[in-house]
Order: C-alpha cells, then sequence, then structure tokens
C-alpha cells in the first residue's frame, strides 16, 4: 500500500511538472500609446523552461501577423525576460500609426505561446522649435535620402528557382556592421512567414550560395531574408518563385514477382527534385488499368498497395504481364516496372467434422477437422481455433494445403461444459479467400 502511494505521488509531481510550464508577456501595457521609432521594453515572464530556452516575438495587428520583430532570444533568467524594441519595427517593414496592435512571445519549438496587451503605435510628432525652412537645390541636383543599412540585391523579385540550380543571394554591407549574418528562407502563405534556416551564421561579405537540391523546397513564392547577428540590421530580397521540377524512378517491383491476386506489397521509388505527390497505378498489357494509391506524399519514398487481378483474368490460359506505373504532379509518367503474375487464391473450406469419445465433463472429445482447398494455388500455414460458448478453449496448426487436396485435422478438447461449438480455419488471415463463409463449421452439443 505504502509503495502504491508513493508512484502514485510521484505520478502526480510529474503530471504538475507537465503543466507548470508558462510564459506570459507584461509590456507594453494595455492601452499604452507608443511613439514609433522609440526604443521600448518588451518584457514577459515564464515558469517551468530552462534559461537556455530561445523566444521569438511577433507583431500583430488587429488579428492578423504583420511580421517577426526579433527570433531566436535568450528567454531570460529568474523567470524574467526582455528586449528593447524599436518600435514599429518587424521583418514586414515599419508600422504604421494605428491602434489594435499587439505583441506575441513564442517559444522557438512553437510548444508555448502568449499574447500581450493591446496598445496604440503613435506617429512621431513635428519638432514646433525649428520653424520649415525653404531649401533651394542646384539645378541637376538632387536631395541626399538616408539609405538603408542593407539592402538585399539578389534574387530578385519574379526570378524564378529550381531544387536543381544554386540560388546565389548577394546583399549590400558596410565595414561597420556586424561581421557575420544569418540567412533565412520565408515562405508567403495566407499572411504568415515560415522561416527555414540556411545559415545560422556567414560572413557579412555580401554573398551566400544556397544549394537547394538536399532540401528540395516545395513549389510555392519564398522571400530571404539576410540579418546581422547582433540583430541591427536586417533585409529582405524581393518574392521569387519555386518551381516543381523533378521526377521518380521505381525500384520496385522490378519484374518477375509472382504475387497471389489481393495480396498486399510495397511499391518504392526514388524522389529526385521537389516533386510532391504521386499517384501509383496497375496496368495489364496496356488495356486495363486500375489506381492502386491517390495523392502519395512523394517523400515517403515507399506504399503498401493491394494487387488484383483484371476483371477478365479467367479468359486468359497464360501468365498475364502486369506492370506498375507512377504518374506525379511534376507533370510526367515514370517508366513502368517489369512485368509481374499476379496468380489466384487458396479457397479453404471445412467439408465435414467428425467426433468421437464421450461427451462428459472431464473426458476428452476428438473432432476430426476435413479442410479442402478448392482454390488455384496452395494455401499458407495457418491457424484454426474451437470455441465453446464464445470462448476460446483450444487453438490449433493448419498446415499448407496444396491445390485441389485436403486433409484431416485432429483437435482434442478436455470437456468442460456442454453448449455451442464453434471451429474455424485461417483465424488470423493468413489467405485471401473469395468466401470466408465455409471457414467456420459449428454445432450445438447437449
Amino acid at each position: 500500500m505504502k509503495s502504491t502511494s508513493i508512484v502514485f505521488l510521484l505520478f502526480i509531481l510529474a503530471a504538475s511538472q507537465m503543466t507548470a510550464a508558462s510564459i506570459a508577456l507584461k509590456t507594453p501595457l494595455a492601452g499604452e500609446s507608443i511613439e514609433i521609432g522609440t526604443i521600448k521594453p518588451v518584457t514577459w515572464t515564464f515558469s517551468g523552461l530552462p534559461n537556455t530556452t530561445k523566444v521569438k516575438l511577433v507583431l500583430w495587428q488587429s488579428g492578423t501577423s504583420l511580421g517577426i520583430i526579433a527570433e531566436n532570444l535568450a528567454i531570460g533568467s529568474n523567470g524574467q525576460g526582455s528586449y528593447n524594441w524599436k518600435a514599429g519595427d518587424h521583418a514586414g517593414g515599419p508600422a504604421k500609426a494605428g491602434a489594435g496592435y499587439r505583441i506575441r512571445v513564442r517559444t522557438m519549438d512553437e510548444s508555448l505561446s502568449a499574447f500581450g496587451p493591446i496598445f496604440t503605435l503613435s506617429a512621431k510628432p513635428a519638432d514646433p522649435g525649428k520653424p520649415p525652412q525653404l531649401i533651394t537645390l542646384p539645378v541637376n541636383m538632387f536631395q541626399a535620402t538616408a539609405k538603408p543599412c542593407m539592402a538585399v540585391t539578389s534574387p530578385k523579385a519574379g526570378d524564378t528557382a529550381t531544387p536543381y540550380n544554386v540560388v546565389y543571394v548577394k546583399w549590400t554591407h558596410s565595414a561597420g556592421q556586424d561581421p557575420n549574418v544569418s540567412v533565412q528562407l520565408l515562405r508567403s502563405g495566407k499572411g504568415r512567414m515560415f522561416p527555414i534556416v540556411l545559415a545560422a551564421s556567414t560572413p557579412n561579405n555580401g554573398g551566400f550560395n544556397w544549394d537547394p537540391t538536399v532540401m528540395a523546397p516545395a513549389p510555392g513564392v519564398y522571400t530571404i531574408k539576410v540579418r546581422t547577428l547582433d540583430g541591427k540590421c536586417e533585409a529582405l530580397s524581393g518574392e521569387f518563385t519555386m518551381k516543381e521540377v523533378g521526377g521518380i524512378e521505381i525500384l520496385s517491383p522490378k519484374g518477375g514477382e509472382v504475387w497471389e491476386s489481393g495480396t498486399s506489397h510495397a511499391v518504392t521509388w526514388k524522389r529526385m527534385g521537389n516533386v510532391q505527390t504521386l499517384e501509383i497505378q496497375l496496368s495489364r498489357q496496356g488495356s486495363w488499368t486500375h489506381t492502386l494509391a491517390q495523392g502519395v506524399d512523394a517523400r515517403l519514398g515507399s506504399r503498401m498497395c493491394t494487387f488484383v487481378q483484371g476483371d477478365t483474368d479467367g479468359a486468359h490460359p497464360n501468365p498475364i504481364c502486369y506492370k506498375v506505373f507512377i504518374n506525379h504532379s511534376g507533370g510526367n509518367t515514370v517508366n513502368p516496372s517489369g512485368c509481374i503474375t499476379l496468380t489466384g487464391n487458396p479457397e479453404l473450406a471445412i467439408t465435414n467434422v467428425g467426433f468421437s469419445g464421450l461427451f462428459n465433463v472431464g473426458y476428452d472429445m476428438t473432432f476430426s477437422v476435413k479442410v479442402e482447398n478448392k482454390g488455384a494455388v496452395a494455401s499458407h500455414p495457418c491457424q484454426g481455433s474451437l470455441k465453446v460458448n464464445g470462448v476460446s478453449a483450444k487453438t490449433f496448426a493448419l498446415p499448407a494445403i496444396p491445390a485441389g487436396d485436403s486433409l484431416t485435422v485432429p483437435v482434442t478438447w478436455k470437456v468442460a461444459c456442454p453448449g455451442k461449438i464453434v471451429i474455424t480455419i485461417d483465424t488470423g488471415g493468413a489467405n485471401v479467400e473469395a468466401d470466408k463463409a465455409n471457414n467456420v463449421w459449428e454445432k450445438d452439443i447437449c
């Protein structure tokens, strides 16, 4: 009893630890008005999370995510964390003056998040101490404008890319910046951006070559973000399109396989490029096609399929050539597999049951179970059972039976009680059969 109490207590403690993790955003305060461009501390509290946890801050307005403020931030210590935010700044560009803003803090593994209170961003007021001045520019002179700290010049808006070609990322940089940058791939979709780290740290020298072959990103619209490791400077490329290209190579079946109709076997393949989905089909000598699977994720590389014969196979006395085809979302049909043969099936049936012995409690009674294989091929070894009033009383092994042959299996049971006797063969479904009803024999014994 004492050990049970200890186990229960440990379970309660473990459960409380699992539910103890929490995080909450404290500032900005509810209803606060923050001037755009000023430095505003964003603070949060947390519990149940290790100090090695990383978090990110995302700016929202009226229920829509605008962009990431900062990511991979240390969560803090002693249950408190903070980040000095230049009000309005986020990955999607500077925010405009308005209401309905709030900040969301989220762990980088996205296991925990919390929204802060709603606040307002206000425009920076004009300086009343300096009256406007009229500036006369010389002819053919242009007013200088402040340059951004960096700009991603490649890829450009409207560019296209494929998993087979290197994407050249280029950006402007200056000597005063952090000597290293991170490079991220962002996928656009439904108002959100999905970051993938291409380089956690690479020299801030204005160039990075990304080879997408291994990653094989899904087709869609992307941008690339370059950011100094100190977080003081970042920029986004123009939106470019990743095309869907590639192919599929069938690995199995190779050809020469002989399978029973209705049995399941693995179709395996090798994926090239970023092909997304595929359809597996079975064809008989080009005149009959049956879909084995649709909408299969091409990245899986394997799918179990059930192989069945065509409707008119009975009219063909010789083995028929079946082939596997794969169509994929890249738009091409893959070279088919070699020829495979689909045979008929066994057809087991209990054709007679005799019994001998005394039907008295405690005495042995032997049932002689005759099983015939009426099918076209030999059966597979399988199991049988004897039940009394729905309760298993005996199991027995049934060996393989050649096509057109039969055998008798003795099943001995020590009588325990009268009632309904049910004998069933192939209880585990080792054989694919058209008729399972004749695998069962029943009798009421009084």
